[in-house]
């Protein structure tokens, strides 16, 4: 494989020499723009707001942050659940990128939180059978069955190990084997992951995400979860231009920010009661966008300093 193309979000265009049916696969994936120069088989890359890996032909193209990939998972896990991100309970190798940090750093928390044995608890089966288990679903059994006593229509609960919180992090363990430049040292581990839930029910691609909410009994899971939670929020594709394929692993840096100040100015605000925007498009004041927001109490919080 050739040497990986290194960019950074925002940076200036790049000279860049790529065949032409890589560098339209890459203008069609929209993630970088690509322009043709007056140089044969040389082109202008210019990275915008999302950061990750994409793979082309053999290429793979790196788009950095321009902040540190703590402060990046920082912002991202604030968003999500500040009471937990203010800990700074995840550090990731800040030399890495991004994809190989995560993957590294998700592989060390799963880890600790299987440790002890998969979390078990329970969970509600619809199923037929053919001897009494739990109850009879009566609505299910009569249109299904006719009338007949067997086999039966039941639910019942079952204590298993296929719950949501061991479905998220199977679900983060495929999404990172599926990602370009994690490397083997990373896979390695990610598969004895895989065998450990190898009881665990992974959720469909394009799904829905199985919901968990922080308790005593999944303490020792919440921060392979909050991290494996960030892991699912990258967009993973894959889509074939001509006959080439490219596939990558993205996030975008102008949402990821504004979910930040968002929550960041829900929390400062909370004491002006319930916090809300005004619209959903910007006003441009001083040729930058800003936006107004409401509050319960009446009380502008612009009064109080913030602009």
């Amino acid at each position: 494989m050739a040497n990986p193309l290194i960019l950074r979000e925002g940076d200036p265009p790049r000279l860049v020499e790529l065949r032409r049916p890589v560098a339209d696969a890459l203008a069609a994936a929209g993630v970088v723009q690509v322009t043709l120069t007056d140089r044969p088989g040389w082109w202008e890359v210019t990275p915008g707001t999302q950061i990750g890996v994409v793979g082309v032909a053999g290429l793979q193209v790196v788009i950095e942050p321009k902040i540190d990939i703590n402060r990046l998972v920082f912002l991202m896990g604030y968003a999500r659940r500040p009471d937990f991100w203010r800990d700074d309970r995840v550090l990731l190798d800040a030399d890495a990128d991004l994809p190989e940090a995560l993957a590294d750093a998700f592989v060390r928390l799963a880890r600790r939180a299987l440790e002890q044995g998969l979390l078990k608890g329970y969970v509600t089966v619809d199923d037929t059978l053919a001897v009494l288990r739990g109850r009879v679903r009566e609505a299910d059994q009569l249109r299904r069955r006719w009338g007949r006593s067997i086999p039966l229509e039941v639910r019942y609960d079952e204590f298993t190990v296929d719950i949501a919180e061991n479905q998220v992090l199977l679900a983060a363990v495929e999404q990172l084997l599926r990602t370009p430049r994690v490397g083997v040292r990373y896979r390695a581990g990610l598969q004895r992951l895989r065998l450990q839930l190898a009881d665990v029910t992974a959720p469909g691609r394009g799904g829905g995400r199985p919901s968990w909410t922080p308790s005593r009994l999944n303490a020792r899971y919440v921060p392979a979860l909050e991290l494996a939670e960030l892991v699912l929020a990258g967009r993973s594709f894959e889509q074939r231009v001509g006959d080439l394929v490219v596939s990558g692993y993205l996030f975008n840096m102008a949402t990821i920010f504004e979910d930040f100040v968002t929550v960041a100015l829900r929390e400062a605000f909370r004491s002006f009661g319930d916090v809300r925007g005004c619209s959903t498009a910007p006003t441009w004041m001083r040729r930058r966008p800003c936006r107004f927001v409401r509050t319960s109490s009446g009380r502008p919080p612009a009064s109080h300093g913030w602009w």
